[in-house]
């Protein structure tokens, strides 16, 4: 799209005009609730992926050299179990580091969740979990928590407490994990 390539020269003048050290950049973060995965929709996994690999690339092509790039997903379990979460990927040489938007809510409603559940939360599937996939599938990727926090539940008065306690004494298992946001 033309309109589209033009806005992204001035993006790349923007950028190289005033940011003179590398920083973390995405390209429109959180994408899986917005999938609609039918042909010609324009909204499918892997218009997503080209979507990302063309700013990526048409940016490093006008010279802006200083992009760490981050593909963010959503940490929620429903959209890992979606056929296509892994087409949203646009590849190992467009994307930097790995991001992940988590928030801890105690799944079982016990009040007693941890930090790990925000890293590396679960299915009753096949799911590693974030931080394990990302070491099976990308393991030369950083990852971050690119947000994150507790929600809190008035029935569970303790549980944001108890949660950022625990990331304190857990943050040490996970290695990978090189920024919270």
């Amino acid at each position: 799209d033309p309109k589209v390539d033009e806005y992204l020269l001035g993006l790349a003048e923007h950028i190289k005009t005033n940011f003179d050290k590398p920083f973390f950049f995405t390209v429109h973060h959180e994408p899986e609730n917005d999938v609609v995965d039918e042909p010609g929709s324009g909204m499918e996994p892997d218009a997503y992926a080209a979507m990302f690999r063309h700013v990526v690339e048409f940016l490093r092509a006008q010279g802006v050299d200083n992009l760490v790039t981050v593909m963010n997903y959503m940490g929620y379990l429903k959209w890992v179990e979606t056929p296509w979460h892994d087409r949203l990927y646009p590849g190992d040489d467009v994307v930097d580091w790995i991001g992940v938007s988590g928030y801890g809510q105690s799944l079982a409603d016990d009040g007693h969740s941890d930090f790990s559940e925000i890293v590396d939360q679960t299915n009753d599937g096949p799911w590693p979990g974030f931080y394990h996939w990302i070491g099976e599938q990308h393991p030369d990727k950083p990852m971050m928590l690119a947000e994150w926090g507790v929600f809190h539940e008035s029935e569970h008065p303790e549980h944001q407490r108890t949660v950022f306690a625990s990331a304190a004494e857990q943050l040490a298992h996970y290695p990978r994990l090189k920024a919270l946001v």
